[in-house]
């Protein structure tokens, strides 16, 4: 009977996680538009000016780095943040085609850079800048996503100043 107990409060603490999660989410929406937003200046900034984004780039990391190591250390993080936004896809409902949408981006970013690490520095940019456009409006989506189910939420209307 102890064994029948503790299977069935394992596996609600893992709905009742998934649930703060969400919560937590919802309730931090801006914290996600405001990611998104500067992604989106940060993108048309790349796209813009290509040679001063790559020469802040490289200086505001390490000096002696060279472009191709740069490239690969960017392809790498690419990997990561994209396989983590996915995995983080699987286990939410609410936005969960944008946020695989972002993390699918970064993903095939992070290819894109493996694949052509010598293209130049101003692809590179390029690169960057699209990939900060498109990652940044689907953080914008699905941060307004989250606002709507943090409203929805019973007590949201109560917490809201009255204008």
């Amino acid at each position: 009977m102890s064994t029948a107990t503790m299977n069935n409060n394992s596996s609600s603490s893992g709905v009742t996680a998934s649930n703060d999660m969400k919560s937590i989410l919802a309730q931090y929406w801006w914290l996600i538009a405001l990611r998104g937003v500067l992604g989106v200046m940060f993108g048309l900034l790349a796209l813009i000016l290509p040679f001063a984004t790559i020469l802040a780039l490289v200086l505001l990391l390490w000096p002696g780095l060279t472009v191709f190591a740069f490239v690969l250390l960017i392809a790498a993080w690419s990997i990561v943040t994209g396989c983590l936004m996915l995995a983080a896809a699987v286990r939410t409902d609410d936005g969960r085609w944008w946020l695989m949408l972002g993390g699918a981006a970064v993903t095939a970013f992070g290819i894109l850079m493996i694949l052509a690490p010598l293209a130049g520095a101003v692809v590179l940019t390029w690169w960057l800048g699209a990939f900060a456009l498109v990652f940044g409006v689907a953080l914008i989506i699905l941060a307004f996503k989250l606002r709507s189910r943090f409203n929805d939420r019973p007590g949201a209307t109560a917490a809201r100043p009255v204008a």
